[in-house]
């Protein structure tokens, strides 16, 4: 394999205090690169806080921390291609410092990245319909959406855009009106599992051990919702029945579960958030199957555990959601931007539940036989040494073309949030 040439230090940008998909994916990333020694000649670095979430559960003492400082300019070495995921250029981090010469690779891992949200408004603004949000952006949010279609245009032709599925380049093109030929793909993805789950076939001695993997906030926990409800009434029509539902998570809407607490037919365990080796031991011990979206959809079908693809919501989701396993998947998709009228096809959960129980070991083998020809660290560090190469963006050329300057109701916004904080 030709090896990325022009830099030698590659930098993963994303100093971040708690767990998340990109955190984990950098320094996943991060990691195999140096243990396999994909670039020989390039030093691998994390910017990231000193107590981030990357600089803590680093092991490879070959990879370096840049530590980042919101009161302290955080310098990149010359000779580095630094790799962001795709945001706002208004939004990368303020304190960094960066030589012209650099070069850029931004990496799209949510689907609205590079959509400008309507400032002190987001999580209200993507909770909306589709056509609520293009109404905003063509109207409120116009001269935003002009530089953003003007930016993402411009990092996409210098090849220095990279999206990780399908549902992030539609939602993109979609909502800023653009054209981007030929766009390139880099899935997200994680190290293959060591070993085989234990044996889940199912018996009629015991019932369904289902869980979910996931922050129960914002964007996700509407999903996992839908699930609680649709295996309610599920159960309501099979008398005798039990399941034992894991959560496997933590977070400010975890009050949203309280009403599926009881002493019914549907038993929840609430677990919170796991250590890595807690996560593992649990999946590697088998469960029936697993309701997940982005890596933690990953992290069970590396298992080879049956998993089905949720979706990302703002709003409520009705009983016409329908599911779908993980090897249905189109474009790398794990989880699509949903809404009542975008739904995704797939089957009801009677019929997820008579699958699980009638052929769990070989869907879960359909799962994981399609994380490794998609999701494994060794297909996804082939495409992404490809993106390294081919990226020819530098921090110097945005710089020069004025894109890197922040609006000044953005700026406002800030200047309003620190003046809370002091």
């Amino acid at each position: 394999m030709a090896q990325p040439s022009s830099f030698r230090n590659l930098v993963f940008c994303f100093p971040y205090r708690h767990v998340g998909g990109v955190p984990l994916l950098f320094l996943r990333l991060a990691e195999y690169l140096e243990e396999k020694a994909l670039l020989p000649h390039v030093s691998i670095h994390l910017v990231d806080y000193s107590d981030g979430y990357m600089a803590k559960h680093l092991k490879n003492a070959r990879v370096s921390v840049i530590e980042y400082r919101d009161d302290e300019p955080c310098t990149i070495p010359q000779d580095s291609l630094v790799v962001f995921q795709s945001m706002t250029p208004w939004s990368i981090f303020p304190t960094l410092r960066l030589p012209d010469a650099t070069r850029i690779l931004f990496w799209n891992c949510f689907p609205f990245n590079l959509i400008p949200p309507l400032p002190g408004f987001r999580e209200w603004f993507f909770r909306q319909e589709p056509r609520t949000i293009r109404l905003i952006l063509n109207t409120v949010m116009l001269p935003f959406v002009t530089r953003m279609r003007r930016f993402t245009a411009e990092i996409h032709s210098k090849k220095g855009l990279v999206f990780m599925d399908g549902a992030n380049f539609l939602t993109t093109t979609a909502l800023l009106g653009l054209s981007l030929p030929d766009a390139a793909y880099v899935p997200i993805g994680m190290a293959s599992a060591t070993a085989k789950p234990a044996d889940s076939a199912v018996t009629e001695k015991r019932p369904l051990r289902l869980a979910w993997i996931g922050r129960l906030a914002d964007f996700k926990i509407f999903s996992l919702v839908r699930v609680l409800s649709d295996l309610q009434h599920c159960l309501a029509t099979s008398p005798g029945e039990k399941i034992d539902f894991f959560v496997i998570g933590d977070g400010p809407m975890a009050d949203r579960l309280a009403a599926f607490q009881s002493d019914g037919p549907l038993r929840l365990h609430l677990l919170g958030s796991l250590s890595p080796n807690r996560l593992t031991q649990i999946l590697s011990e088998g469960l029936d199957g697993v309701f997940a979206m982005g890596t933690s959809a990953l992290e069970s079908a590396r298992w080879g555990l049956p998993t089905l693809l949720l979706d990302v919501s703002y709003g409520a989701i009705s009983e016409r959601y329908r599911y779908r396993f993980l090897f249905e998947s189109e474009r790398y998709s794990v989880g699509d931007v949903i809404h009542p009228g975008n739904y995704p096809k797939g089957a009801e959960m009677a019929r997820i539940l008579n699958a699980l129980h009638t052929d769990g070991p070989a869907l879960g083998a359909r799962c994981r036989n399609y994380f490794e020809a998609n999701h494994s660290l060794a297909q996804v560090s082939a495409r992404f040494l490809d993106a390294l190469r081919a990226t020819q963006l530098t921090w110097g050329h945005l710089a020069g073309k004025r894109m890197l300057e922040k609006p000044l109701p953005y700026r406002g916004l800030q200047l309003l949030r620190r003046a809370r904080l002091a």
